[in-house]
């Protein structure tokens, strides 16, 4: 049954690469081939709220890196060179040509955007959803003890507004 505002996904199925199998859906008709990359720990039912609707703009390909949905689990180490080389293997099994839409949530906007840097040739636009940028730990980094501190405030406030002690009438304990 589909969740409520969402639409129900097309059937799924695995595709072997190199590195594994990687769960896939194929689906929609056009002239648009495009490519959904999921966030961290989001399967391609995190994308269930565009169908039916996003398959009427084109071709779609919604999948899931390895270790999530039914996806194989990663055998090595999933750098952005290993996503992409899967992707592309993954692209010529399907069928689905170029040039491609790519739209990434989160990390899956690292790994579309290292997508569209290696191919841009292959690429007609990029989409990214609350992505990751690419030099996010570098900018982070000057910036480490002021995220702590505002972090330790934030995950003290809960204690602090839950454990008081009831005000006393007559001022003592202040």
């Amino acid at each position: 049954m589909p969740e409520p505002g969402g639409g129900k996904l097309p059937a799924s199925r695995l595709y072997a690469t190199h590195a594994g199998s990687l769960e896939a859906i194929v689906a929609g008709q056009g002239e648009s081939s495009i490519l959904l990359f999921s966030g961290a720990g989001v399967t391609l039912a995190g994308w269930r709220g565009l169908f039916p609707g996003l398959e009427r703009a084109g071709k779609v390909l919604a999948w899931n890196r390895f270790g999530a949905g039914r996806s194989d689990r990663p055998r090595q180490p999933q750098t952005g060179a290993l996503v992409v080389a899967c992707l592309r293997e993954l692209l010529q099994a399907t069928g689905l040509p170029p040039p491609y839409v790519l739209v990434g949530h989160s990390l899956g906007g690292l790994h579309a955007h290292l997508f569209a840097r290696l191919h841009p040739g292959e690429v007609r636009a990029v989409l990214l959803l609350e992505a990751t940028h690419p030099r996010d730990r570098e900018m982070l980094k000057g910036h480490e003890g002021q995220l702590a501190a505002v972090l330790g405030k934030l995950f003290a406030l809960p204690q602090r507004l839950f454990s008081r002690q009831p005000a006393r009438r007559d001022g003592a304990g202040r």
